[in-house]
């Protein structure tokens, strides 16, 4: 997804604080604003923005394998995976 491939260029470039925190805020902000559209084209428009920060939202889950041990590792990440699916 776009979302996911952007993520990783800023987490790339700025680290991945910043990318957790852009897409946290892009999520909460988008998410918070399409409760509020006005018509249909916004609501869309917003959701997809919801959407694209979601797709960024892959650091947490790379953060989390950087720091497993290798004998957990994964049963806990294809938990995490059943967990979203």
């Amino acid at each position: 997804s776009w979302g996911r491939w952007r993520g990783g260029i800023i987490a790339d470039k700025y680290g991945r604080r910043v990318a957790f925190v852009l897409c946290v805020g892009l999520i909460s902000a988008t998410g918070f604003a399409s409760a509020f559209a006005p018509n249909l084209g916004t609501l869309l428009a917003l959701r997809g923005a919801v959407g694209f920060g979601v797709g960024g939202l892959n650091v947490p889950y790379d953060l989390l394998a950087e720091f497993l041990p290798n004998t957990h590792r994964g049963v806990v990440l294809a938990g995490l995976q059943f967990f979203w699916t």
